[in-house]
């Protein structure tokens, strides 16, 4: 045989390939529209159907998309469910989309309980507002504007009470953001209606709502302080309503430029006078409880603290004896009440501005946590860290903390990278036993050296328990 007709032979064995592909494929995609046009015939043939439509004619897997008329049963809703979730689990994947009025379940090859979801898609059949779609076992999102999702959710907990439905995790929202309300599976609904209610007058501004067990956290955006206070109010006293005589959670979160806190169940005009004051000498607040039991502030470094101290002190009326004062900055964080804040601001600011870094944190249970980072290029010598240990007891602090010495990595390197010799003691006491730690270790001759140093400048032979 010539090379010429190999070559043809070749030419015409690859067109007989190629062929015989296409009509496999052919053959395959015809069987799958097959399949649905008979699943669709015989869903049509079902009680309270409408419509079947079969989607995507060309495709592999078409999905099916059944409309049922309104007055569609309960059973017959569930039923057809049934099938439709049989289909998807025989042809390994698509689709039957089951729509009723308002409301629509998308139904898969691993599909929830189909009573649930048919008792679900009868109940906000006839929603006034939004499109309801439920999936999963009891899952309902509801898309709505935002504006509208306080009172959408409101009506969608109303219908499924009513339906005895109530352990259903609820997702109202849109604009972008789904879950403007959102109803936890472990929240009661019948508390969360009174609750949705009691909202009623904030829903124009379009807030996220998240509802717990006992709890309720409001979030707005783009608004100003006051704005939050005045939410705050009413946020109070629709948790009050909706779980009487309980220990109910209730906070209100400013998302935007000016990021702000407010939890907690007393009077919050008391919290207002301080986040205006602080604001007012340089120092926002970014989140403080109605109970003034803590406040939190934003400082640019800790060259502030003392500022920041006579700030507080400044305050009408004073924060409470057990207030607790709550900053942070680059490299360095302070949490303690009042009182240890005006003691320890100067000391932390002397040290920061020789180059330290420095956490200091005490807790009402009594333990705390004091770490000095070394200034970069610091010598490991038996000088520079009894210096260091000295520095740390300088700021004593009440009962046992944590002590840590740090050696931070240069500036933009992983912080990961930062060597840390750690042990708990008291201010004046010895060293109990290292603590192993997430990152990288001090070699162990400077864990030694700083330990034997530490120890040295003990006052007291107290170790910790």
């Amino acid at each position: 045989m010539s090379r010429r007709a190999e070559r043809v032979w070749a030419a015409l064995g690859l067109v007989a390939v190629l062929g015989a592909l296409l009509v496999g494929w052919q053959v395959s995609s015809g069987s799958a529209i097959h399949r649905a046009r008979e699943q669709a015939a015989s869903l049509r043939t079902m009680p309270g159907v409408e419509r079947v439509v079969v989607t995507d004619p060309t495709s592999d897997d078409p999905d099916l998309i059944v409309a049922l008329r309104p007055e569609a049963r309960t059973d017959d809703v569930r039923d057809l469910i049934d099938r439709a979730g049989a289909y998807a689990e025989r042809t390994n994947g698509p689709r039957v989309d089951v729509s009723a009025g308002h409301a629509h379940a998308l139904v898969t090859d691993n599909d929830g309980d189909p009573q649930q979801a048919a008792r679900i898609l009868t109940a906000l059949a006839t929603l006034s507002r939004g499109e309801a779609e439920t999936f999963g076992s009891g899952q309902v999102a509801v898309n709505v504007p935002r504006a509208e999702a306080i009172p959408v959710a409101s009506e969608v907990v109303r219908r499924l009470l009513a339906a005895d439905l109530s352990d259903t995790h609820v997702s109202v929202g849109g604009d972008a953001a789904p879950g403007v309300v959102e109803l936890s599976t472990g929240s009661d609904l019948k508390s969360a209606g009174t609750l949705l209610a009691r909202l009623a007058p904030l829903a124009p501004s379009g807030p996220h709502v998240d509802v717990g067990r006992h709890s309720v956290r409001l979030e707005l955006r783009d608004a100003k302080p006051a704005d939050a206070v005045a939410a705050m109010r009413t946020v109070q006293s629709a948790a009050r309503a909706a779980w009487p005589g309980e220990d109910a959670s209730a906070s209100v979160e400013l998302n935007g430029p000016r990021p702000l806190t407010i939890d907690g169940q007393a009077d919050p005009r008391f919290a207002a006078r301080v986040i205006q004051q602080l604001d007012q000498r340089g120092f926002p607040v970014s989140s403080v409880s109605t109970e003034l039991d803590f406040v939190t502030v934003e400082v640019k470094g800790a060259r502030d603290l003392p500022d920041l101290s006579a700030a507080v002190r400044r305050l009408s009326p004073a924060l409470p004896s057990g207030s607790r004062v709550r900053t942070s900055w680059d490299h360095g964080r302070f949490a303690g009440t009042t009182a240890e804040l005006e003691r320890q601001a100067p000391r932390i600011a002397a040290l920061e501005l020789q180059g330290y870094a420095v956490l200091w944190q005490s807790s009402p249970g009594g333990t705390a946590s004091v770490s000095l980072g070394l200034p970069e290029g610091t010598d490991l010598n038996a000088q520079n860290v009894t210096a260091a240990a000295r520095m740390i007891r300088s700021m004593p602090w009440p009962g046992t903390a944590q002590v840590s010495l740090v050696q931070l990595p240069p500036e933009g390197a992983d912080v990961t990278k930062a060597a840390i010799v750690q042990f708990s003691s008291t201010a004046t006491g010895t060293a109990g036993k290292v603590t192993d730690n997430t990152f990288q270790s001090f070699p162990a001759a400077t864990k030694v050296l700083f330990v034997k140093a530490w120890n040295a400048t003990a006052t007291s032979d107290v170790k910790p328990r």
